[in-house]
């Protein structure tokens, strides 16, 4: 990024001055610097992710996190090598964070649980979306728009849902399988909704209103079934109800891969 560089030259002059000693602030006024050694990962995490929170990316550069820390910028450079890493950091902290509080399998039929499952994700993914997205945004970054997020508590939640699939008597590649297609489902219409939130900034109601003048201009002769429909804009709704029935419509698929003596007795 741009200020990775400058940021850098700035931790070597204050690497050459020493960690110890008086810093001035902004406004002139001498500020005592921590001890060396003092610092630690989570710290510097903590203090970048309160200064994203504040400020938006703009906000966080070395300087400032030096500033935030009562540290040089050089203690910081120990632990990460620029921005860029700093960011995949907090992207991936608050991935763990949001998969720890995701609830782990329970003692009900394996449709039910997954359908819980799915739905908590997404309302994780909608608190923390924009954030997410932000820092995932970056270089090397994991866990994206296309690809499942990795780490201890998403790779344990996964494993955890993927025995409950394999003990209703799934063969592990469908298993997978459906794991993927629920995942992927849950995601991509997270991002829809936080897609229509930043361009409409009424979650969607704009495109239903285009969509209903769009098919009053359908000639009924060509096009019966969506001039019929009641409301055309349910057509284009990302509301719960619409969420649920497409889980449902998934796990009711992925009911058909398990062998007809386990199917019925798995059911709700």
């Amino acid at each position: 990024m741009n200020d990775t560089a400058g940021e850098g030259e700035v931790g070597k002059g204050e690497a050459a001055n020493g960690e110890a000693g008086n810093d001035k602030a902004g406004n002139g006024e001498a500020r005592k610097r921590r001890a060396r050694g003092s610092l630690s990962r989570a710290e510097i995490l903590r203090a970048a992710d309160s200064l994203l929170s504040e400020g938006g990316p703009r906000a966080l550069t070395m300087p400032a996190l030096a500033r935030e820390l009562g540290a040089g910028v050089a203690s910081i450079y120990w632990y990460f090598r620029n921005k860029e890493e700093l960011l995949i950091a907090l992207a991936d902290e608050a991935t763990e964070e949001m998969y720890r509080r995701l609830p782990p399998p329970g003692a009900g039929p394996w449709q039910e649980e997954l359908a819980r499952y799915f739905t908590a994700l997404r309302h994780a993914y909608r608190t923390l979306a924009e954030r997410l997205e932000l820092l995932r945004a970056r270089p090397g970054a994991q866990g994206t728009a296309a690809t499942p997020e990795h780490g201890s508590a998403a790779d344990g939640r996964a494993e955890a849902y993927l025995l409950l699939l394999t003990g209703a008597g799934m063969p592990p590649a469908d298993a997978r399988r459906v794991y993927r297609a629920c995942w992927t489902y849950t995601r991509g219409y997270a991002l829809i909704e936080l897609g229509r939130t930043r361009q409409t900034g009424d979650g969607g109601r704009r495109d239903g209103d285009e969509l209903r003048a769009a098919v009053a201009r359908l000639d009924p002769a060509g096009h019966p079934l969506l001039t019929g429909l009641p409301d055309v804009a349910r057509l284009m709704s990302t509301d719960d109800e619409h969420f649920a029935r497409g889980l449902r419509l998934l796990l009711d698929g992925a009911a058909k891969r398990l062998p007809v003596r386990r199917r019925h007795r798995s059911a709700p």
